[in-house]
């Protein structure tokens, strides 16, 4: 579920409901035959995404200064001296998976009233958050970070949630914390352009660069 942009809406905001967009699915498989009593597999999908991207203008403090002092080829790095107030582009996901498995088998070979075969379960409840985040601090640094997050959310091995600490509030609970994170990583960049050659003794220099990169990793 999103709601496109307007052809006559060409500003875009942080809050504009359009950067926002939502998914859902549900599926449920159900069989039984003579040695299988029941059988459930559901599957729950959930997203919520978000995504902001502007074309952000710098300001430039300097650049239409009478002062004289800027008029120096000196000081042309001080006079191009520019920011960007806010980042071009913003954005994470969550997404939220859910797998029920529950099958009863038949005992065959047991008389009427006989079959003592337990109810077996499968479960997983996963999520995992996606950030990502990129700035022109200015025209010559530019950075961005991403970020990927897995959690677990933890269910009673079984059908039973009245037992303390499983009950269906404290699951729900559980899913609103993000669940137990059982993986972290991310990775940053910083690329930096310096216009060296205006200075003059430089001139015959066309730029320097510098580029940092980190990354992190973390797994319970």
């Amino acid at each position: 579920v999103s709601k496109q942009r307007g052809k006559t809406k060409t500003k875009t905001h942080f809050w504009d409901i359009e950067n926002f967009a939502a998914t859902y699915a549900f599926n449920e498989q159900y069989k039984r035959n003579i040695s299988t009593a029941w059988s459930f597999n559901r599957q729950y999908n959930a997203s919520l995404n978000y995504n902001f991207s502007k074309q952000v203008k710098s300001i430039e403090p300097f650049k239409n200064s009478k002062a004289k002092i800027l008029q120096s080829k000196w000081l042309a790095l001080v006079k191009d001296l520019n920011f960007t107030p806010m980042p071009n582009q913003f954005n994470f996901s969550t997404n939220v998976q859910r797998n029920y498995i529950e099958v009863r088998n038949r005992d065959i070979t047991a008389l009427p009233g006989y079959d003592f075969t337990r109810t077996l379960y499968n479960k997983t409840f996963n999520i995992s958050r996606v950030y990502a985040v990129r700035w022109d601090i200015s025209k010559n640094i530019k950075a961005d970070l991403a970020a990927n997050n897995d959690g677990r959310v933890l269910e009673p091995f079984d059908n039973e949630y009245w037992r303390p600490g499983n009950k269906r509030e404290d699951v729900r609970e559980r899913l609103l914390k993000g669940g137990l994170t059982t993986a972290y990583r991310h990775n940053a960049n910083v690329n930096i352009n310096i216009p060296i050659n205006k200075i003059p003794i430089f001139d015959f220099i066309s730029s320097a660069t510098y580029k940092y990169t980190t990354s992190y990793q973390w797994q319970r």
